[in-house]
C-alpha cells in the first residue's frame, strides 16, 4: 500500500494519514513478532475474502 501511495501522482498528498498509519502498523507488527516469536493472531489467520 504504501508503495501505491508513492508511485501514485498526486496520492500522496491526499494519502499521508494513510502511508503514516501503515508504518506504525508495520512497526507494531515487528515489536509483536520480536516479543512473542511469531506474527499477530489477525495476520497469521488472514484469509483471501475472494
Amino acid at each position: 500500500m504504501i508503495d501505491v501511495i508513492d508511485r501514485v501522482p498526486g496520492l500522496a498528498a491526499r494519502a499521508a494519514y494513510l502511508k503514516e498509519r501503515m508504518k506504525n502498523e508495520i512497526i507494531l507488527n515487528l515489536d509483536y513478532a520480536h516479543e512473542h516469536g511469531t506474527d499477530r493472531e489477525e495476520i497469521t489467520n488472514w484469509v483471501w475474502p475472494y
